[in-house]
C-alpha cells in the first residue's frame, strides 16, 4: 500500500471510529487502556502520591525492577512517592504539574537528594527559586522576603 492510500485509509477511519492506534492499543492492551483512562480521571482530583501509586499498580513497574534485580530502581520509584508526600504536606495543595516542576527546578539546580526530601518549615536555608503563589495559598507559611504586586500600573507621568 502506498503512503497517499495509507493516509486515505487513517482518515476514513478516522471519521468512522477513533483513531487507529488508540483503538488497536484498546483492543490488544483493554487492562492497560482501562488503567490509562483511569489515570486520567485521577489528574484532576488525587493527590500525587495516590496517582503515584496507582501508576506503579497499573504498569507494575515496582515488581518489574525488582524482577530485574534492580532493587535501587524499585527504592528509587518510592522515593519519588515520599518527596510528593513531603511537598504536599509543606504545600496546601500540590497538583501534578507542581510537583514536575519543583523535581524539574531540583534536577536543573542540581540540589542533592537530601535537601530535595527535606523541604519541611523551619529548615535554616532557603529553597533555591522563588516560589509565585496566591495570597489564600500562602496563609500560615512563612518566607524570608514578599512580594505583592499593587495589581494596577503605576503611570510615569501625572495626567
Amino acid at each position: 500500500m502506498n503512503a497517499a492510500a495509507e493516509e486515505q485509509r487513517l482518515i476514513q477511519y478516522g471519521k468512522q471510529r477513533g483513531h487507529p492506534l488508540s483503538d488497536w492499543f484498546q483492543r490488544t492492551h483493554p487492562t492497560l487502556a482501562e488503567g490509562i483512562t483511569e489515570l486520567r480521571g485521577m489528574v484532576r482530583t488525587a493527590t500525587v502520591s495516590q496517582i503515584l501509586g496507582r501508576m506503579y499498580e497499573i504498569f507494575g513497574a515496582r515488581e518489574a525492577y525488582l524482577d530485574r534485580g534492580d532493587r535501587q530502581a524499585a527504592e528509587n520509584l518510592e522515593k519519588l512517592r515520599e518527596l510528593s508526600r513531603t511537598l504536599f504536606r509543606t504545600e496546601q495543595a500540590l497538583t501534578l504539574r507542581q510537583y514536575v516542576t519543583s523535581l524539574r527546578r531540583s534536577i536543573l539546580a542540581a540540589v542533592p537528594e537530601s535537601e530535595r526530601a527535606d523541604r519541611r518549615p523551619g529548615r535554616a536555608s532557603a529553597p533555591p527559586y522563588v516560589r509565585l503563589m496566591t495570597v489564600h495559598a500562602a496563609k500560615g507559611l512563612e518566607f524570608p522576603l514578599v512580594l505583592i504586586p499593587s495589581g494596577r500600573p503605576r503611570s510615569s507621568a501625572p495626567t
